[in-house]
C-alpha cells in the first residue's frame, strides 16, 4: 500500500537486504550510511527531512523521519539508498539488487504513535543480545551503548521526549516497556 507523504508529517521508514543478506558488512559500510543519512538530508531545493530516530541492523534499517518539504522523503530515500548501494555493490564486487524493495514506510499520525516507534526503533538492538534472560537495567544499558543508534542521545542528552510527553523521560519510557511489555509495539513493522 502506498503512503501519501505530506509536509510535517511523520514516517517510520525501513528496509531489510534482499534475502535477508547482510546490507553492513561491517562497521565502515554503517559509517558510510549515516554520513549519507547526514549529507542527504538537505539537498539544492533545501531541507527534505529531519532524522528524529535511528537504528541500523546487519541486514536492516529502521529511520523515523519528518519530511520537511514536498517530495523531501522521496529525493532523501533515492539519494540515500541509490548512493549507499552504489558503494556497497563497488566494494563487494557484486551487482544488482541489495535491498527487498525501495523502502517501506508507514505515516506516522498521533503522538502515541509516535512515541512507540521511537521506543520499537531503538529496542530493535535488543535482538543482538546474547544474554536472552537479561534484566531489563541490562538491556537498557545494551541500548543506550548500541554504537549504530541513537537511543542515546534521547537518554542522555534530550533527557524526555517533552513534545510529545508531558512529565516522562525516555528512560522511564523505554523501561516501561521492558518491564511490562505489550505484544502490539512492533505491529506491522516485521523485516
Amino acid at each position: 500500500m502506498f503512503t501519501e507523504f505530506y509536509e510535517g508529517g511523520f514516517y517510520h521508514v525501513y528496509g531489510r537486504g534482499v534475502d535477508k543478506r547482510l546490507v553492513y558488512e561491517e562497521d565502515a559500510d554503517k559509517r558510510f550510511f549515516l554520513s549519507r543519512v547526514c549529507k542527504y538530508q538537505r539537498d539544492e531545493m533545501g531541507e527534505c527531512v529531519e532524522v528524529v530516530a535511528f537504528c541500523l541492523m546487519d541486514n536492516h534499517y529502521h529511520m523515523l523521519i519528518r519530511q520537511a518539504n514536498k517530495r523531501g522523503v522521496t529525493r532523501f530515500m533515492r539519494k540515500l539508498l541509490t548512493s549507499y548501494v552504489m558503494y556497497f555493490n563497488r566494494k563487494y564486487e557484486r551487482t544488482g539488487t541489495l535491498f527487498e524493495s525501495t523502502f517501506k514506510r508507514k505515516c506516522v499520525d498521533t503522538d502515541g504513535y509516535l512515541g512507540n516507534v521511537v521506543r520499537y526503533i531503538h529496542l530493535n538492538a535488543v535482538d543482538l543480545m546474547s544474554d536472552k534472560e537479561a534484566t531489563p537495567k541490562q538491556i537498557l544499558k545494551f541500548v543506550k551503548e548500541y554504537e549504530w543508534s541513537d537511543a542515546s542521545e534521547y537518554i542522555d542528552s534530550r533527557g524526555g521526549l517533552s513534545d510529545f510527553f508531558d512529565d516522562i523521560s525516555y528512560r522511564d519510557f523505554l523501561y516501561g516497556e521492558l518491564l511490562f511489555p505489550r505484544s502490539d509495539l512492533g505491529a506491522g513493522f516485521e523485516v
